[in-house]
């Protein structure tokens, strides 16, 4: 009877477990079936005649077994984790926390990230946007509701830690602010932790949206720091489209003003006081400067036109200003509508030259 006993305690364990492992979801009919499990095979162990030793050894192999079982369907992508911490970021992205592993479940699609090395592999449209002055305005509320939670922020970069540390803080945007430029707060910060050296060369002021973890909250005095880590950079499209603004010079003596340069051209001003790109309200820059950094090219700007006459020289026409590309050296001037192609600035020693030595 003894013996009966101990094989139905063995067999309810078997069924409980193996039905555990057959349900898919990380649900509390899965826990507790594992948990009956495992008791019925506590009591099977114990009351079977062995040395304790041995008992405890045969409870041992049976976990670490079932463990070891776990983690291959999960990895096989068979079933999610069940020995795991669950944390939802929201309904459509959840992370299966193991001892060695991690599972990420975005819009029901599982990726199985052994010691932790891989960073939010979902679409970043699963997560929904946060403002960086919104999210810490209240930094201790934040920290509380978004702890291991995945999310998604957007700001400006308030300082840059070698290749693989940035860090986003509070700002103002002020009247005059050119180049991106802000007023940073200095009590509430961001300091977000990529795995990797960052592939994009990133300056303080620029816009970034960052995808990561939040894992602590550090407090120095009255200075707050929120940790994120296992981050990623969502590429930013603010830098698609734009508005050209010019400011005509009213002292101007029409003469070329060398304004900037790069491997193509040596760019002139002619007769304009300023010249800006705006992306949005919060960020216009002077052209110099976004040729320089590489968010605008040259070829951008002149695919811009309205119009195009080429008569040796090439006249780009734009609503508020007009572009002269010189054909014999790498000027190129930008100008008031007043600049065109009789306005002898550029040369023609070639052009005469060919014109004297051509056969009448």
């Amino acid at each position: 009877m003894e013996k009966i006993n101990n094989r139905t305690l063995l067999f309810i364990s078997l069924f409980f477990v193996i039905g555990s492992l057959i349900i898919y979801s990380y649900t509390k009919v899965r826990l507790i079936a594992i948990t009956v499990g495992l008791l019925f095979f506590i009591i099977y162990i114990f009351k079977i005649k062995c040395k304790m030793r041995f008992k405890f050894l045969i409870l041992l192999i049976f976990i670490l077994s079932f463990y070891g079982i776990d983690t291959i369907m999960s990895y096989l992508k068979i079933h999610e984790p069940i020995i795991a911490i669950k944390t939802d970021s929201n309904k459509k992205v959840t992370t299966f926390n193991g001892l060695f592993y991690r599972v990420y479940r975005c819009d029901n699609k599982l990726t199985f990230d052994y010691l932790y090395q891989k960073s939010f592999p979902g679409n970043d449209e699963l997560l929904s946007d946060l403002d960086v002055n919104s999210f810490l305005s209240n930094i201790e509320q934040s920290y509380k509701k978004y702890k291991n939670k995945f999310v998604k922020i957007s700001g400006k970069i308030s300082a840059v830690g070698g290749s693989n540390i940035l860090e986003l803080a509070t700002y103002e945007i002020t009247q005059d602010s050119i180049n991106g430029h802000v007023s940073f707060g200095e009590n509430l910060k961001l300091k977000i932790y990529f795995k990797q050296n960052l592939e994009t060369f990133y300056k303080v002021y620029d816009n970034v949206t960052v995808i990561g973890r939040i894992t602590k909250l550090d407090k120095n005095k009255d200075v707050y720091t929120l940790m994120m880590h296992d981050s990623t950079i969502k590429e930013t499209d603010l830098y698609d489209d734009y508005e050209i603004i010019v400011n005509n010079n009213p002292n101007c003596n029409q003469t070329l003003i060398d304004y900037t340069s790069n491997d193509d051209f040596k760019i002139k001003n002619y007769c304009l006081q300023n010249i800006y790109i705006k992306y949005d309200a919060a960020n216009v820059y002077d052209l110099s400067y976004v040729l320089l950094d590489k968010k605008l090219t040259i070829k951008d700007l002149l695919a811009k036109k309205n119009n195009e006459i080429n008569d040796y020289d090439t006249l780009y026409e734009y609503d508020d200003f007009n572009i002269l590309q010189c054909q014999e050296n790498k000027d190129l001037i930008i100008g008031s509508k007043d600049l065109n192609l009789t306005s002898n600035l550029c040369p023609h020693e070639q052009l005469v030259v060919a014109e004297e030595e051509s056969p009448e």
